[in-house]
Order: structure tokens, then sequence, then C-alpha cells
């Protein structure tokens, strides 16, 4: 179990490095990133990509980075979490507290009667709260999100150069060794 648990862990690094490896500036990539905040803790599943791919363009974001914070963020395993305490925070901003109770009551009664009327029942009851709650915690997320991300694209790019760099000087010099030299 924990060598699942491990090599899980290691792909994530893996994907999130690949992420930040992205071609454009580290502040585009870093834009991406805090765009990715945004819409995971504010749009619905569903409307992520379309909401993505508009603010993409409108920003200059990069896309797969805003993709890929976006899904890391909000997924099967984090929404159960995140989407009730948003409910519950922006019931508390409104005056009007939500309970846990409460909101599993909501999302499970729709979630076993998957209907318009349980659409709506269910969008009355937490579509402000979690709109509010969601706008709260985007707005907390991104500003650090978009340093630690601009942060690590630059020292990403940096290592790359380097790396680069290193790769060119070492052909450079097995070039010059394998060139005899001339003697005129």
């Amino acid at each position: 179990m924990r060598l699942r648990l491990k090599q899980r862990w290691k792909k994530c690094v893996i994907y999130f490095i690949k992420l930040f490896r992205q071609e454009g500036s580290p502040e585009c990539i870093a834009r991406g990133a805090a765009l990715g905040l945004l819409a995971a803790l504010l749009i619905p599943i569903g409307l992520h990509t379309v909401t993505i791919l508009l603010l993409a363009f409108i920003f200059r974001c990069n896309k797969i980075t805003a993709f890929g914070v976006t899904f890391a963020f909000s997924n099967e395993f984090t929404i159960p979490i995140i989407y009730p305490l948003q409910c519950m925070l922006g019931g508390y901003i409104l005056c009007d507290p939500l309970t846990l109770a409460e909101v599993k009551t909501v999302l499970s009664n729709l979630y076993n009667n998957v209907s318009m009327d349980e659409l709506v029942n269910a969008g009355r009851e937490l579509g402000i709260p979690y709109l509010i709650g969601g706008a709260i915690l985007s707005a907390l997320a991104m500003p650090p999100g978009y340093i630690i991300a601009l942060r690590f694209a630059r020292k990403m790019k940096a290592g790359h150069a380097e790396k680069m760099q290193k790769r060119l000087d070492a052909s450079i010099a097995a070039k010059k060794l394998k060139t005899p030299n001339d003697p005129s």
C-alpha cells in the first residue's frame, strides 16, 4: 500500500514539474496557475473548460497550466471537502449559517434523485453561498498561488537553461577532441 502511494506521489510531482516546464514566460505560466485556482474554487464542475478557455485568451495565460491546476484542485477527491466548505463559508458570510448536515442532505438529495426540481432546489439553497464562499477562497488562494507558481516556473526555466548550457558545452568540448589539430 505504501509503495503504491509513493509511486502515485512521484507521478504527481512529475506531473506538476511538466506543468511548469511549459513553453512561454514564467509570468504566463503563473497567470495560468492563478486562473486554474480561480476556476477550481469558484466555478462549478462542468463549466471549468469553457471558463478557462475564455479567461485564458483574455488574460493571455498558459492554458495547459490552468487546466492542470484546476483539475489538481477540483477532482473527485477534493470536491467532497471543498464544496461543502465553500457553502458553509458563504452561508456564514450571508448570516445564514449552513451546517455540514444541511449541505450533505441537499447534495445527497440531488445525487439520489437527479431531476430538474432537485437541481433548482440545490441551486436555491446552496448556489449563492457556494459562489460567495468560492469567491472568498479563490481571492485568498490566487495571490499566493501566483507568487509560488512564478517562483517555481522561474526556477524550472533557470534549471533547464543551465542543463542545456552544460550539454552545449559538453558537445563543443567533444567536437574539439574529435577534430585533429590542424598544424597550419
